[in-house]
C-alpha cells in the first residue's frame, strides 16, 4: 500500500498518492475524484482507499529514458492477461523476432522516439525482410 492524502483544488478533491519509484526517489501521482468539496469529504476519503490498495508504481510511470525495446517487453508482460492467447502469441512473436532487435540496435529511448523512427523501421522491414505493406500493418 502506498501513502495517500486528499487535496482541495479548484473546488474539487484530488487524491495524492506518494510512493517510491524504482530509482528510490519519492514520487507523487494526482488523481481527480470528480467530487466537489462541499459535502463530499467522507466519499472522497472512501475513494482514496481503493487506489492506495491497488496502486502499482511500475504502472504509474515509465521512465522517459527507458529504451523503446525494453518498454515493449514491459508492455507485453502487462498485456499478457488481458489479451487472448492467440493475439498475445502473435504480438510476442513480432516484438521478439522483428521489432525488438531493430530498436535494440538503434538504442532509441521513449523520449526520443519519433514517427520518423517508426517509418525507418517499416522501410527496414520492406528492404531487409521483403515485408509487404499488408504484412507490416
Amino acid at each position: 500500500m502506498v501513502a495517500g492524502h486528499l487535496r482541495k483544488q479548484n473546488g474539487y478533491f484530488q487524491m495524492i498518492l506518494s510512493y517510491k519509484y524504482g530509482d528510490g526517489k519519492r514520487r507523487t501521482k494526482s488523481i481527480s475524484t470528480g467530487l466537489q468539496i462541499k459535502g463530499n469529504q467522507k466519499r472522497a476519503e472512501a475513494m482514496l482507499l481503493e487506489p492506495r490498495k491497488n496502486f502499482n508504481s511500475e504502472d504509474a510511470m515509465t521512465d522517459k529514458n527507458t529504451p523503446f525495446h525494453k518498454f515493449l517487453e514491459k508492455w507485453l508482460k502487462d498485456k499478457m492477461k488481458s489479451l487472448d492467447a492467440e493475439t498475445f502469441a502473435l504480438y510476442s512473436y513480432n516484438v521478439k523476432i522483428f521489432i525488438k532487435p531493430y530498436f535494440e540496435k538503434s538504442k532509441i529511448r521513449i523520449c526520443d522516439l519519433k514517427t520518423s523512427d517508426i517509418e525507418s523501421y517499416y522501410n527496414h522491414e520492406k528492404s531487409e525482410n521483403r515485408a509487404t505493406k499488408t504484412v507490416i500493418l
